[in-house]
This record gives C-alpha cells, sequence and structure tokens, in this order.
C-alpha cells in the first residue's frame, strides 16, 4: 500500500504464512521499490497490480525490496533467497538493506463474481437492473462495467446490486468497483494498529451511474 506521507509503496500487513512473499524475507513495513524492474514511486497498488496482470504467462514475479535499518543487513540476506545482491539504498527511502526477491507466480482459477439481468419493467417507465455481486475478486470491476453497459443497453434506469452473503475478497478490488459509482470521494477509511488514518479515494473518470440513478444495496448478516 502507498504510504500515507510519502506515498512510497510499503508492505501494509505480514506475509501469509507459507506464501512466496514470506519464503522471500519480505517483511511488514518493507518498501517495494520496484516490481520487474518498474519503478514503483508514485504509482498506486492498483497500477502495480494491472502491470503484473499484463502478462499472465510470467512464471514468476521480482520485486525489489528495501528494508529500512542498515544494521538488519546480516539477517535479510540469511532471509533473501539469493536472487539478487544486497546494497544500501538512500534515494527516497532513507538507508537500508535493498535485494531482489524473486517469487513464483501461483496461478489460481478466478470465477466471473457477477451475474445479471432485466428484472423488471413497470408501467411507470422504471426498467430495474439487477446485478448480483459474490465476492470482490480480481474480475469483479471489468465485469461490473460490463454488466452495466449492457444494463444501460437494455434499458434500465434503476438498479438493485445484491451483494448477500457477499465474503468479501481483495480490498483493492472493493475500492476500484467504488469509482464506477463516486467520483475522487473516501470510499473507507483504514485504521492501522498506530491509530494513523490513511484514506481510501475512488479514481477519476470512471463514474457509470449517475447521481440521480437510484440504486439499492441488498445486504444481509453475512455481507462483508
Amino acid at each position: 500500500m502507498p504510504d500515507p506521507i510519502t506515498k512510497l509503496i510499503k508492505v501494509g500487513a505480514p506475509p501469509v504464512d507459507g506464501s512466496e512473499a514470506q519464503k522471500g524475507g519480505i517483511l511488514y513495513g518493507d518498501y517495494v521499490t520496484a516490481v520487474n524492474g518498474v519503478e514503483t514511486q508514485g504509482r498506486t497498488a492498483f497500477q502495480i497490480i494491472d502491470q503484473i496482470n499484463d502478462d499472465p504467462n510470467l512464471d514468476t514475479i521480482t520485486f525489489t525490496v528495501l528494508t529500512e535499518n542498515e544494521n538488519q543487513n546480516e539477517s535479510n540476506s540469511k532471509r533473501s533467497n539469493g536472487s539478487g545482491s544486497g546494497s544500501s539504498d538512500s534515494s527516497g527511502y532513507g538507508e537500508g538493506y535493498k535485494r531482489d526477491v524473486i517469487m513464483k507466480r501461483q496461478q489460481m482459477i478466478v470465477k466471473n463474481p457477477i451475474t445479471y439481468k432485466l428484472s423488471e419493467r413497470r408501467t411507470d417507465g422504471t426498467n430495474v437492473g439487477y446485478i448480483r455481486i459474490s465476492e470482490f475478486n480480481s474480475l469483479v470491476e471489468s465485469k461490473l462495467q460490463e454488466a452495466i453497459t449492457n444494463l444501460k443497453n437494455d434499458g434500465a434506469n434503476a438498479y438493485v446490486l445484491d451483494m448477500r452473503s457477499n465474503p468479501g475478497g481483495a480490498f483493492q478490488s472493493a475500492v476500484e468497483i467504488a469509482s464506477l459509482f463516486m467520483e475522487d470521494k473516501v470510499a473507507t477509511t483504514v485504521v492501522d494498529s498506530n491509530k494513523v488514518e490513511m484514506a481510501f479515494k475512488t479514481s477519476k473518470g470512471k463514474v457509470m451511474m449517475e447521481e440521480s440513478i437510484p440504486i439499492v444495496l441488498w445486504i444481509d448478516e453475512n455481507s462483508a
């Protein structure tokens, strides 16, 4: 995630046990300075995810990682998978130990989380588009855009977004789909263990729904 002050890409949570990131020695608080040789500074996490997804045939991904503590040089060398040599760095990040971590890309089958239909044509001219969002995964934004476009073409002018029993999923995907309904507004705020607040805003130029269009959010006790 971007550091709220420096806007540098920072590891915002400990890697999952057994993951490639943990095996490579990546730590909570480390900076990811480049991905596959492309610098991350000034870019959003979403742009970096798009970069990684651009080539689905890649078997590995290389993160250039900086730990801001030169005294951890030796311990980081032991944790690193040996894919790159360590060096000190002070260009914008502060002194620390920098290395390349090569991780195997783990492929997962991602299901389309969107189903939709024009559910009702009322005598008053209201045409209701029904959209079911089962989870927030890497496909949700593109598939939701597709659903909205097709329902608009079918004459929908009111919508029901069914998120009952939606368990959640990728945080960044949930924020991104909010950009289809709100432009440049705070979608949510995250507060870390140090009580530092980080606001996540929606993107500009992606809104597909005018504010005048009626939208009902259908949730239940199992909605994330």
